[in-house]
């Protein structure tokens, strides 16, 4: 028949293929013997088989070193990381990184900056700490010697209410210490909201009242025309009203006075503490905030600390700080403006 077709010729397989023209009356058939075909076939396969066997180890050699070398950024920074000192918090390094983990590695490098800047900010605390408690540690032995070694009743008193004013300093400047620890420049704000600052500062001037009346001062709280409403952490803000009108007591001499206002205009809101001490020279209002910094030949108890944690407070809520003379100029002008909350 026409076509492909397969024979058994004298005990032999064979594949036929077989054409007629009917034109010119002509039939070809064309035959092949299946031995033949299956030799063939054999020789293809085996050829394909070197061919593969030859091709897929150059090939796989050939991936494995185009992977290597792609990879070779991300080796680099695998082992940078994993041959670090515990204590070594630099950036890692961004360069020659594939693009694909660049994001990766840029958010590693601010965790490490966040843990580098927490390292730094507990061991300065334990260095504060060890510094300032020293003094007030020493008076209090000092003066506990002098009440055991006391002859009358007057002495040991004095000497005790001087190991009540130690202990005393030594409970403000823990308080202090705690507090700047806690209130870490690289930290951010918590339990955010709206208050009133008026109502904040009326509880804060209503606690330090008594502060001031032992020392015969005269204390003002300007009423507000308005409810000035603010966005933060209430208890840091307290924290910074209380450390600024309480400075403002202690550096005031007996007689004097303290006022604090709270001004409104449309896109602030401005806590003013005017007071009729001494005040600040001019070029050391900026070094004020430094911590431990306090000027010399005052006499007035503190740590030195009180402005710093004002400033890290004041930054935290993206405020600003300005200090000036009053327009009477007798004392110490100080005003911190903060953002006007919108609802």
């Amino acid at each position: 028949p026409d076509g492909f077709s397969n024979r058994v010729i004298n005990n032999n397989d064979w594949r036929i293929y077989s054409s007629n023209d009917k034109k010119l009356n002509v039939k070809i058939v064309v035959a092949e013997l299946y031995n033949l075909r299956r030799e063939l076939g054999d020789d293809i396969a085996h050829s394909n088989a070197n061919i593969l066997l030859i091709t897929y180890p150059v090939f796989g050699i050939l991936v494995w070193f185009i992977i290597s070398f792609a990879l070779r950024s991300v080796t680099r920074v695998t082992n940078e990381i994993s041959n670090r000192a515990s204590t070594f918090l630099e950036p890692v390094q961004t360069t020659e990184i594939p693009v694909e983990i660049k994001p990766l590695v840029a958010e590693l490098n601010q965790l490490l900056l966040r843990l580098k800047l927490a390292f730094e900010r507990n061991k300065r605390f334990s260095s504060d700490a060890a510094h300032e408690l020293r003094t007030p540690l020493a008076a209090l032995k000092t003066h506990v010697q002098v009440a055991l070694k006391a002859k009358t009743d007057a002495e040991r008193s004095k000497a005790l209410q001087n190991v009540i004013e130690s202990v005393d300093r030594s409970s403000h400047v823990v308080a202090q210490l705690l507090t700047l620890s806690r209130l870490g420049e690289e930290e951010t704000l918590s339990d955010v909201k709206p208050f009133d600052l008026h109502k904040l500062a009326t509880e804060i001037v209503a606690y330090l009242a008594p502060q001031a009346l032992e020392k015969n001062l005269e204390i003002e709280l300007a009423p507000s025309p308005s409810h000035p409403i603010v966005l933060g952490n209430d208890t840091a803000i307290g924290i910074l009203i209380r450390n600024i009108v309480d400075n403002a007591i202690r550096y005031t001499p007996p007689n004097g006075e303290v006022k604090v206002a709270i001004l409104e205009t449309h896109n602030q809101v401005t806590l003013q503490v005017t007071d009729t001490g001494s005040g600040i020279p001019v070029e050391l209002r900026e070094r004020v905030f430094e911590r431990f910094f306090r000027i010399l030949g005052t006499n007035a108890p503190g740590s030195g600390l009180g402005l710093a944690i004002v400033s890290q407070i004041t930054n935290l809520h993206h405020a600003k700080i300005a200090l000036s003379t009053p327009p009477n100029g007798i004392g110490l002008m100080f005003e911190v403006a903060f953002p006007k909350y919108r609802a």
